[in-house]
């Protein structure tokens, strides 16, 4: 297996948003009170995992990766529109920026456009 920039995009993808699952699914204190910030306790939290763990997937099997990185992508404008408007800007912010870039290049790699 060669290492290509798509590969490295996937694990990047892969581990930040493993890193943000189990807090969310167990419901730990700094999840429960984003999305309290939010008014979306607790449906928007089991929501974003869920929608982070399809992701993850979808990024490991053949021939789904585009939609992988397209849900991937998704969530992180929500994200990202929250912390702007809402949340502010922390590390959490910065980590939504980088699994952006990371499942737009690899959309538009998958596509021929880069």
């Amino acid at each position: 297996m060669t290492i290509t920039p798509i590969l490295i995009a996937q694990i990047v993808i892969t581990l930040i948003f493993l890193m943000a699952v189990p807090p969310k699914l167990l419901g730990k204190d700094e999840p429960k009170k984003m999305f309290e910030k939010l008014w979306m306790e607790p449906e928007g939290r089991i929501l974003s995992w869920v929608a982070e763990l399809l992701a993850v997937i979808f990024l490991w099997i053949p021939g789904y990766l585009t939609y992988g990185a397209l849900l991937a992508w998704g969530v992180m404008i929500g994200a990202i529109w929250s912390h702007i408007t809402k949340l502010g800007i922390n590390k959490m912010f910065y980590m939504a920026i980088i699994v952006l870039l990371a499942s737009a290049y690899i959309r538009l790699s998958t596509t021929g456009l880069i």
